[in-house]
């Protein structure tokens, strides 16, 4: 991602009681020089919560250049 000029992105955490969903979030922030935490939301795991919660952060991002699930 950082190669192809990615400097914003929007990580997807449905699971965040796994330690292992906020490091690979964190990993992919720190390799493209973003903000983890103003990158990363908790969605759960209901797909109507999931769609309002990413849409929202779009609505409210637009220039977010990557999504992370």
């Amino acid at each position: 991602a950082k190669a192809a000029g990615v400097k914003s992105f929007l990580c997807v955490n449905h699971y965040a009681t796994n330690p292992a969903s906020f490091d690979r979030c964190k990993g992919f922030a720190e390799a493209i020089g973003a903000d983890f935490r103003a990158s990363t939301i908790d969605t759960g795991d209901d797909p109507t919560t999931v769609e309002s919660k990413v849409s929202a952060y779009l609505r409210n991002n637009p220039n977010t250049q990557a999504i992370l699930t």
